[in-house]
């Protein structure tokens, strides 16, 4: 299952969305979102977990929870619209 994590601030690396994501199963791949022009992070990240009964549990529990300060917003990416 593909999810997105966003309203991540620009010190948020690809180790902290596994950390946060891995105690729910298994992150398969996770691409940040860069800003072109300064390399800075635009605070989105995609990520793949195989297994849909744990990423739903990491959607559910995961999302308004807090990172570095800031609630994250976590949903299901539609496949039309994956990077993945």
């Amino acid at each position: 299952m593909e999810i997105i994590a966003a309203n991540l601030t620009e010190c948020v690396s690809e180790e902290d969305i596994r950390s946060v994501f891995e105690p729910f199963g298994k992150v398969i791949n996770v691409i940040m979102v860069m800003k072109r022009l300064t390399g800075i992070s635009s605070g989105v990240a995609f990520l793949e977990m195989p297994e849909r009964p744990a990423a739903e549990n990491a959607v559910r529990d995961l999302n308004f929870s807090r990172l570095r300060g800031r609630a994250l917003v976590v949903i299901e990416v539609l496949k039309q619209f994956s990077p993945l």
